[in-house]
């Protein structure tokens, strides 16, 4: 099966997603709508191991710091772990 960043923009993927909690998003916007940079997903549980530990965890999220929705049920559109540590954000990702 393909992971949740598989075929991903990096290689040949652009902006385009059809989900409208952004479940599909693929894209490389990595910048918050606060205009924080966004942290790379595998450097989270170092700054802070409590909170959405199984994000940081997933082995579906790549090396990267582009913007995801690894848990539509939990959140409604693209976010990401904010690299100064406070928590996370939600990006400027455009609607579907």
């Amino acid at each position: 099966t393909r992971g949740f960043d598989a075929g991903d923009c990096d290689t040949e993927h652009n902006e385009c997603y059809t989900d409208s909690r952004g479940a599909d998003y693929r894209g490389q916007v990595h910048t918050t709508e606060n205009g924080s940079s966004c942290m790379v997903w595998a450097h989270h549980g170092k700054q802070d191991a409590k909170s959405d530990a199984w994000e940081v965890h997933s082995p579906q999220l790549g090396g990267h710091n582009h913007c995801r929705n690894p848990n539509p049920k939990k959140r409604s559109r693209p976010w990401c772990f904010v690299r100064d540590g406070s928590g996370w954000e939600y990006c400027m990702v455009p609607p579907p």
